[in-house]
């Protein structure tokens, strides 16, 4: 359920006999009361520079996170030191730590989702996310050979004609493909003629560290839940208090 009035969707939830809400940024959602609290942070950032919107990326103080019952430390890479950022991330917060990254699955047609033999071959790259360098990173990890890019700002939406425009002039210099974000495919109209085939590169998320702590928080969630269907009337409002 989308909507900007998050009580109004968690009550629609409600009637759809939801067992858990799992909502997307909402930690600066005061009118929503919320059992539990996850916060994601970038291992390569952790607290946006210090500085909070536009100069920053913070939303609010790093204080914020003492609300926080579980920490994911995202997008670790394999010679980082954990236990220094532990260390960082504990003086706001006593909650416990997962370490993830992210890992790119096999391409898939953006049609008909079958895989798509292109490893090694040159491809032109389509984003509009947060940080479109990182996915670009990413593909170039797998040893793309990216000839062309069109970034647009978060959330954007791309017309057929400037995608069109993008991909004749990759196909120009060699392109095979344009590879885009799953995020990005869902706003791309599959119907579309466009001058290459357009494929999208998956992406899972890996648990580095921590997995006993993740299980644990699952646990607790399916216990919430439970909790909350043999007693549907207890603190059955979701208005914070």
């Amino acid at each position: 359920i989308v909507g900007k009035n998050r009580v109004k969707a968690a009550e629609l939830c409600q009637k759809c006999d939801t067992k858990i809400i799992l909502l997307d940024d909402a930690m600066q959602h005061r009118r929503l009361k919320r059992d539990f609290e996850i916060v994601v942070l970038d291992s390569q950032n952790l607290f946006g520079h210090f500085r909070h919107f536009p100069c920053g990326l913070l939303r609010e103080n790093p204080k914020g996170l003492k609300r926080a019952n579980l920490i994911i430390c995202n997008h670790t890479e394999e010679n980082q030191n954990l236990d220094e950022l532990k260390e960082k991330i504990k003086l706001f917060t006593k909650a416990p730590i997962v370490f993830t990254r992210y890992a790119m699955d096999p391409l898939q047609d953006i049609q008909t989702l079958n895989q798509l033999a292109l490893e090694k071959e040159p491809i032109a790259v389509f984003a509009a996310i947060g940080n479109p360098f990182r996915f670009k990173s990413m593909l170039e990890k797998k040893d793309f050979e990216i000839v062309n890019t069109l970034f647009l700002h978060d959330h954007a939406f791309v017309s057929r004609k400037l995608l069109d425009s993008f991909a004749l002039k990759s196909k120009e210099l060699g392109a095979k493909a344009i590879v885009v974000t799953e995020k990005d495919a869902v706003k791309i109209n599959k119907n579309w003629k466009i001058a290459l085939p357009i494929a999208v590169a998956p992406i899972s998320t890996t648990i580095v560290h921590g997995r006993e702590i993740w299980d644990l928080a699952i646990d607790h969630l399916l216990s919430l839940a439970l909790q909350r269907e043999r007693d549907p009337l207890k603190d059955n409002c979701f208005f914070a208090r």
